[in-house]
Parts: structure tokens; sequence; C-alpha cells
């Protein structure tokens, strides 16, 4: 999490707590970081102060923590430089990598189950695992849903009759699909923001902000993205159903002769892609109506422990099932793998999440202090993360079809110069965590989809062998996100797994941390190993017109800041290394330092 010493479980060593992790000096880097007073030589004063760090501002000196670094492109305060890390994470890792599949009854049961389930008529399927005790509590020209039960768990299979999975379109048609937009529709009925409600908006907030001066002169695409992202939080996150009725019709009466002023800026700098098309999603309407929705019961709620539905040819649709890490290793276990990935994101800087799908993120913020790092003091500082790391392997940005694939910016750990020991660990990460995730996401998938399965691990072996990633003796994912504290709303990557799978496993507490791992290929891997298979799809020349959408990644980097930062001789080459003479280098960077 890391705990208090007080409130740290059985099983938490006490150099896993945050007054241990935070009560050594820095005595590996700099005399500058030598100063940096550890937790224990801080007043009760000073312990509760907060703002220390402001997320998106390079901060060095944390006081109470003299390994913190926060780089400005990370979600978390993060501790690389910190030497007990490679005992901590080894000593971790080397027990994931210890622990095995469980033999128990209950997991033989289940792979059985799912093994039977393409080939097996789900009626006839559920009396051999149950008997008699078996309750269809649906059966129509469009569905079938069986409930029974297999051992101590609670099953569903539904079978969609009106899907085709190799059709997409099937899934949009589907009865149940259109019975809950109207669901929906009926739960959340305010239209959305037009494009002059929008315009008004905004106007309204640089009216509010008319002191500040800030205003840009000129063109400015940067300042008017932020600026309408700022009007749909206020309209759809700050303003009430009441408010945003009345707002709907301000905007349309006659307005004050200032506020015309910000409304012709506004209007002047409107870019032709905010057209409330495909690729100009409101995130904020999203969240607002989803929300909604679920609070209103616009949606089945399923509470089972294993959950299949496949489409009428009995390929798998969605499979789940509730506690499979604790079933397949054990508690122990379980709790092991959330530790690492508690540990991995309090040593390694993750990058906090891209902002333009995500914007729903300060928000979260809002009505979660205990996540933000800015309210945070210097023992909460630790737990107040919010990131999303891609490990793997994928082609660059203007090659949707694979041409060349290269690893992930957070798999060579290129984001910054300082990152030697999470990059030397990370093997061990991959093969500790990622192998876990591996293994439980082909517990489901194998049985399920045999043919898929397979042919993801052909996949594999035609993908580079420098720049995959090694989880498992038998790898069949070649990409990972890790996400730390995930609250945003749904979201889809267009054409990121087109007609494939993705694995999610999720872990941690309702009341602390949540973590999540997803496991698939990426589009542009896919298509490398295809055409190196001679796949006839891909023989013929490719349509130029057939973009991936941009990956959901946060690009940002310490290169970032070197228009407002001077390297020295011991930024780069470490505190061994020759003073600047020039006296045109400066010896200090613009970030936010602790007093």
């Amino acid at each position: 999490m890391p705990y208090s010493r007080a409130d740290a479980p059985s099983g938490v060593p006490d150099s896993e707590t945050v007054e241990m992790l935070l009560s050594e000096r820095n005595t590996c880097t700099t005399k500058k970081a030598l100063k940096n007073r550890a937790l224990q030589e801080l007043s009760e004063e000073e312990r509760r102060r907060t703002g220390l760090v402001k997320l998106g501002m390079r901060c060095t000196s944390i006081p109470g923590d003299p390994y913190g670094i926060l780089p400005s492109w990370a979600g978390n305060v993060a501790h690389f430089r910190d030497p007990r890390m490679f005992d901590i994470l080894e000593s971790i890792f080397d027990g994931l990598k210890a622990s095995r599949i469980s033999q128990a009854d209950m997991v033989g049961l289940l792979r059985n189950l799912l093994q039977k389930i393409p080939n097996t008529d789900i009626k006839l399927l559920a009396k051999e695992a149950a008997g008699s005790q078996i309750e269809v509590s649906t059966s129509c020209m469009e569905e079938t849903i069986i409930d029974f039960k297999l051992g101590d768990k609670q099953v569903r299979v539904m079978q969609a009759h009106d899907i085709d999975k190799d059709d997409p379109a099937t899934y949009d048609q589907a009865r149940r699909a259109k019975e809950a937009r109207q669901r929906e529709r009926v739960a959340f009925d305010e239209p959305v923001m037009s494009i002059p409600l929008q315009q008004y908006v905004m106007a309204c907030v640089l009216w509010d902000n008319a002191d500040d001066e800030q205003t840009p002169q000129g063109d400015d695409e940067d300042f008017f993205t932020d600026l309408r992202l700022t009007a749909q939080e206020r309209y759809w996150l700050l303003m009430t159903r009441d408010e945003r009725e009345q707002c709907r019709k301000d905007h349309t009466a006659r307005t004050d002769s200032e506020l015309n002023d910000f409304l012709n800026i506004v209007k002047s700098n409107w870019c032709e892609g905010w057209d409330g098309g495909v690729y100009d999603a409101d995130y904020f309407f999203n969240y607002v109506r989803d929300h909604t929705a679920a609070d209103k019961n616009a949606w089945q709620l399923v509470e089972v422990d294993v959950f299949i539905v496949i489409d009428r040819h009995r390929r798998v649709v969605f499979a789940s099932v509730v506690e499979l890490m604790q079933l397949l290793y054990g508690l122990d276990a379980t709790r092991l793998l959330d530790r690492a990935l508690d540990m991995w994101s309090y040593f390694t800087p993750l990058p906090f999440p891209e902002t333009r799908r995500h914007v729903v993120d300060k928000y979260i913020r809002r009505i979660h202090p205990e996540l933000d790092m800015e309210k945070a003091t210097v023992e909460q500082l630790p737990n107040a993360k919010m990131a999303v790391a891609h490990y793997g392997c994928w082609s660059q940005k203007g090659d949707p079809h694979g041409k060349r694939i290269f690893r992930s910016s957070d798999a060579v750990f290129s984001r910054s110069q300082e990152l030697d020991n999470c990059r030397w660990l990370f093997p061990q990460f991959c093969e500790g965590v990622l192998g876990k995730a591996t293994e439980a996401i082909r517990f489901l998938v194998q049985p399920l989809d045999p043919e898929y399965y397979s042919e993801c691990v052909e996949i594999l072996k035609q993908l580079p062998s420098d720049q995959k990633i090694k989880t498992d003796d038998e790898d069949f994912l070649s990409l990972f996100a890790v996400g730390v504290n995930g609250y945003t709303q749904r979201h889809r990557d267009v054409k990121d797994i087109e007609g494939g799978l993705a694995g999610l496993l999720t872990l941690g507490r309702y009341t602390g941390p949540r973590f999540f791992i997803i496991g698939t290929n990426h589009e542009s891997a896919k298509r490398y190993a295809w055409r190196k298979m001679g796949r006839p799809q891909l023989l013929v020349e490719e349509d130029p017109t057939g973009e991936l959408g941009a990956p959901c990644v946060n690009p940002r980097s310490d290169d970032d800041d070197d228009d407002i930062m001077k390297w020295t001789n011991k930024n780069v080459h470490g505190p061994a290394a020759l003073d600047d003479s020039s006296s045109s280098v400066a010896t200090s960077t613009p970030e936010l330092t602790g007093a």
C-alpha cells in the first residue's frame, strides 16, 4: 500500500512499511540529496504538511522522503535510486515464480467445464456439471441463460444467439444491446453538449478568469483544447441537472457584451476536428451517463462466481471468474502479487494516464482526495498514485501495419536516463508479476478458444526476440498494461486488438489501492507476425486509410523538461562527475523542491 507499521497485515515485513521505507537518508547520489531529512527527523507539524509535490512538475526534494522523486510525466512518487529495492523486490519476485497452480478439485472441475463449453450444448453442459440442480432463467430466440452450481461456485452460462463473434455489427444489433441503450436513455435523458453550448461555457470560463490575464492573443490550440475540457468538466460534473438546463437556455439568450467578446475569441479558435464525431468523444458526458445509468440499475447486475458468454457458434465472447487468483494459487500468493505491484509502483516511476481520454482523472482525485498527491502528507504520498504503464512490444506511431516492431517506451525505460535499477529488475518483474497474469489468462483462454490460443502462441514466435518480453515458458501475450488506481470511465481504443481477446486481472482492496493487469496482442504486432507467416489477407496492398487509433498512452518523458531545464555534468553523469566550468550552464533546475 505501503502500510504503516500499525496497519500492516501479518504477512507484510517491516521493510515494506512506510516508516521503514522513509527512515533512511539518501547516501547513494548527491551531497544535496544527503541533506534530505528522513521521516523520523521531521517534527509533527512538518509531517502534517501537504502540497509537497505537484502533478506534472518534477520534484527531487521531498522533506521526510530522502529517495523520493516525482518525474514530470509520472503519476507516482518513485524511489528508483533506493538500493533496498533489489532485496525487497527480488524476494517477492522469487516467491511468485515459485508458486504453482493448485491441483485442488475445484480447479479441475472448472478446467473441465471450460474445455467443454466450445463443443457442448449449454443445457447438456449444465446437466453434466450439476445434474438436475439447474435453472434456465432465459430461453428465447435471442439468448439462452442457464444457472447452476459447480462445486461451491455459482455458474452462469449465456449463449447469445443473435451475436456472431466474426461480425462486429451484431453486437450493437443484439436485442440485449438495444434494450440496454433504451434503459440508459430513460435513466439519463439529457442531450449532449451542442457546439454553440460548448462555446458558450468556454466563454463563461474565460470571463470568470478574466483577471488572470491568461487568454492568448494568437493561435494556441493547446490552450483552447484545455479550455474545452475545463468547460465540459464544469458543465457535466460541477453543475446540477437544473443548472445544466438553465445553462442550455442561457446560451441562446442575449448575452453580456464582454461575454460576447470572449465568445468571439472561442469561435475564432475553434478546431475543425471538434465536431462531436467518433474521434471527438465527450468523456465527461460518458462518465455522468454511465454513473447515472448504473445508479438507476439500467444494466443488469450479474452476481455469480463464474460467468461465461458465448456467441451463436459457442465461441467465447466474455468470461469472468471471481477470485481466480485465489483459486489457482491460494491467498498467500495472491497477496504476494498485490505486494509486488505495490512495491514496483513504489520504486519505479509509472506514467500518469494519457490525459485526453482519461480527462476524468482530475475529477476522480477531487472526490477521492486520498489519490491526490498535492493533498498528501509525506506518509500518504506513496499511496497517492494513479498510473498506467505499457510493457511489451508494438509498432511505432505511423506504422499501423507493423512493418517494424519495437519494445514500448516503458519496457525499455526510455522516459528517463536514471532508471538503470528498474531496467535491471525488469526481467524478474516480467517473469514474476506478468508471468502470473499470463498463466491466469491462459487458464481461461486456452480451453475456451484453443484455436485462438494456438494462433497467439504462433504470433509470439514470429516477433523479434530482442523486442518481445518473456513472461512464461509458453508466451502468448505480447503487450501488458499495468495500472494503479484506475478509476476512469470505460472507453475503447479503436482497432488496438481488432478481432482478438484481452485478459483483465484485477487485484487490491476497496478501501486501498487497486491494481490491474491487461494482457493482449496489439494489432500491429499481429500484422507483423501474419506478414512473416504469409497470411493471404496481408499479401495484398494494405489499405492506406486503415490507420489504427492512437493508443491510450502518455507520451511524455524527461525530454519534455528540456525547454525549461539545463542539464549539468552531474545531472547526466552522476555525482562523481566534474563540476561544469561554464557560467552559462545552470546548476539548478526549475523544479519543485521541498524546504
